[in-house]
């Protein structure tokens, strides 16, 4: 190895389509890692959460409760919600469809400006709730339509990958330390068919290695196309998530406009 980083040595070469293969298996798992932190920073974006998650969910696996922490979402419609008892006397009921009944006695004196204001931070309240609930299913569709299978692949399939090259590697330096051997017999008849056994052994080992190498680097494919479908179930989620918050905020508007008319 010192030999070839000195360039005193000659080393043997993999041909263009393995090269490709390697650089190719490269980018995928560079970008892969990548687009599994970016999609972990979405779903939560507090890097210090992040860890508290990371550790709570070991815990958890390990039969320790995990400790339930509210989202933003979360604490704004609970805030809204305490702020329309307190200051208009509101108490609400959501029924099916996203339906409120009020069920407090300002319903009577619903021609106030502290009536109508109190009326509508409960209906914003419960909507907001109601699109934390939202928030919740979709990082859960993101972690486990998305997420978990790229973490699931770089810690299977990639890192199956890596030691086999790494095994592939060391067969190669044999190899060319074999060939170097064999070269440097000079006129010794026994040392050299030593050396000569020695390099078929270790070319045998090499090319059975590299066989290996290279039926792992061509399920990168196969990777990228399951990963397409992880994709798709992604943006799906989102469509639906963005499709669900949208209708639900219209929703409150028409009821936030009768309730203050």
């Amino acid at each position: 190895l010192t030999e070839e980083k000195l360039g005193q040595t000659e080393r043997t070469q993999y041909d263009a389509e393995f090269e490709a293969l390697l650089l190719l298996a490269d980018r995928s798992e560079k970008w892969t890692e990548r687009m599994a932190k970016a999609a972990e920073a979405v779903m939560q974006p507090n890097p210090a959460y992040r860890v508290e998650d990371f550790f709570s969910g070991k815990l958890e696996a390990a039969g320790h409760r995990r400790r339930e922490r509210p989202s933003p979402l979360e604490e704004l419609g609970s805030a809204l919600v305490a702020a329309s008892t307190e200051i208009g006397g509101i108490g609400v009921d959501e029924g099916g469809g996203g339906g409120i009944k009020f069920t407090a006695q300002a319903s009577s004196d619903g021609a106030t400006t502290t009536a109508r204001y109190a009326k509508s931070l409960a209906l914003a309240g419960h909507a907001e709730l109601r699109l934390a609930q939202l928030e919740a299913d979709f990082l859960a569709s993101c972690g486990s339509a998305f997420v978990a299978p790229l973490r699931a692949h770089l810690a299977g399939d990639a890192r199956s990958l890596r030691k086999e090259r790494r095994s592939l590697e060391i067969f190669r330096l044999d190899l060319d330390w074999a060939r170097t051997r064999l070269r440097r017999c000079g006129d010794d008849e026994a040392a050299r068919r030593a050396a000569e056994q020695e390099c078929d052994k270790m070319e045998a080992e090499f090319e059975h290695q590299l066989r290996v190498t290279r039926l792992l680097l061509e399920g990168v494919n196969a990777t990228h196309d399951y990963h397409l479908n992880c994709l798709n179930e992604l943006v799906a989620a989102q469509l639906n998530y963005h499709s669900e918050c949208l209708n639900r905020l219209q929703q409150l508007q028409r009821q936030m406009a009768d309730k203050t008319e």
